[in-house]
């Protein structure tokens, strides 16, 4: 259901008059996962960005995935911790799916969100995340 429900979000984008014609999908923590589910449900798009979230580390099912992947995680975070992400990056790698991973280092889960909670520490990676993102989007759909 979410699959498709995107989809229609995206058809509609795609439509508009005022944007490239070109969608990414992004999220963070649950909806990094639910990024993730679009990414290999649908070719609706063409671009996902995931910050944390829920990751799979099985090349077949990576095969899927018909665009770059774009990744913000923390070493820090006990949920999705660093072996993981490894993990996955290996998987999109085996199954040939471009991706820009960075695993940030002293920080923990959320702190792109929550520079506030402790701007010493989370104020340069997130910055740096940021300018990746900027990127990224720049590459996958022209804006």
């Amino acid at each position: 259901m979410i699959v498709s429900n995107l989809d229609a979000a995206a058809s509609y984008l795609k439509r508009r008059e005022d944007v490239t014609g070109k969608v990414a999908a992004i999220g963070w923590c649950y909806g990094g996962g639910v990024a993730l589910s679009y990414a290999l449900g649908s070719e609706n798009h063409e671009g996902t960005a995931i910050f944390y979230g829920r990751l799979l580390d099985d090349p077949e099912q990576m095969q899927h995935i018909h665009h770059e992947i774009y990744g913000t995680f923390a070493e820090m975070d006990s949920s999705i911790p660093p072996e993981q992400v490894k993990r996955f990056v290996s998987a999109l790698r085996a199954a040939g799916v471009e991706n820009d991973v960075h695993i940030y280092d002293d920080v923990r889960h959320g702190f792109w969100l929550h520079v506030d909670r402790d701007p010493e520490t989370n104020y340069t990676p997130a910055l740096n995340a940021w300018q990746r993102l900027k990127a990224y989007l720049h590459r996958v759909t022209g804006e």
